[in-house]
């Protein structure tokens, strides 16, 4: 977002979160050095971070989908009306965010060493195809990660086709989730 230049009569920011949109409107308004959106919204989703999230079963997703279709509608009527506002609900502070919980994330949870990969990789490389900052090189038919890139969203665990990507011991339990309406 900090190299785009945006031209448009209505902009608006649309985050996706399962526990929590955090600051991020904040953060990319800043991004976009003085740009101004006129509006935020955010839509509850299956909350991926599997270390702490369980998705083994279609009964845990719901959970967190439940409402799903119905923020998508609404947000859609929101913006096809061109509504402003300032501020995406829920969020959670941007002093709370610039001063505890990204140091917290990039200092402790942000670590390429937390993933390993299991005998059952098959080194297909959709890892390495699909990851959207391109923190996966592939070496002897393995992902290896970039640690400067990679930004741990746990994409290729959720894509792996043999579920061999894995966080320390705790997603192995958790299961793997992607958006059903999404084709890879």
């Amino acid at each position: 977002m900090e190299k785009a230049t945006l031209r448009a009569e209505y902009l608006y920011y649309i985050a996706t979160y399962g526990t929590t949109p955090g600051a991020s409107g904040c953060m990319a308004e800043k991004a976009l050095r003085g740009q101004r959106i006129d509006a935020f919204y955010a839509i509850r989703m299956a909350d991926t971070w599997t270390p702490s999230y369980d998705l083994s079963t279609p009964v845990k997703v719901a959970v967190f989908t439940r409402t799903t279709e119905e923020q998508i509608d609404r947000t859609i009527q929101r913006i096809a009306a061109r509504e402003h506002n300032r501020k995406m609900t829920p969020r959670t502070p941007a002093i709370l965010t610039e001063w505890f919980a990204e140091p917290i994330y990039n200092t402790w949870v942000r670590k390429t060493s937390h993933l390993h990969v299991e005998e059952s990789c098959i080194g297909c490389g959709l890892c390495e195809r699909k990851c959207p900052v391109q923190a996966i090189k592939m070496e002897e038919k393995r992902p290896v990660w970039v640690k400067e890139r990679c930004v741990m969203c746990l994409g290729c665990l959720h894509r792996c086709p043999k579920f061999a990507i894995q966080y320390d011991g705790r997603t192995q339990k958790h299961g793997q989730y992607t958006n059903p309406h999404v084709k890879l």
